[in-house]
């Protein structure tokens, strides 16, 4: 019943942020947030894409695969750490600092 607001709210947006992203008035997206109305099978399916795509823009990528993806050396990218070289926790990036 309140699986878009829980979708929503996975990924921290208020209302207007998340309708704009399903491409549906903010008037038509706050009853099925609110749970009064129920809310399309294609509507939800696109819900849930959104936030699956938030989470792998967002993910963790080990040092390792990312300097593979960069195609530069482990070191390359301790050395430009903010924290200076060894700084990154535990080799781990996150994109949300």
């Amino acid at each position: 019943m309140y699986e878009v607001r829980d979708l929503r709210r996975a990924i921290d947006l208020r209302q207007r942020a998340f309708a704009a992203l399903l491409s549906v008035p903010l008037e038509t997206f706050r009853p099925w947030d609110s749970g009064r109305r129920v809310i399309p099978v294609a509507a939800l399916q696109r819900a849930r894409e959104v936030v699956a795509h938030d989470r792998q823009q967002h993910e963790l990528l080990p040092l390792s695969q990312l300097a593979k993806e960069l195609h530069v050396h482990v070191r390359t990218l301790q050395a430009a750490s903010p924290r200076g070289p060894g700084g990154m926790q535990g080799g781990v990036v996150n994109d949300r600092q």
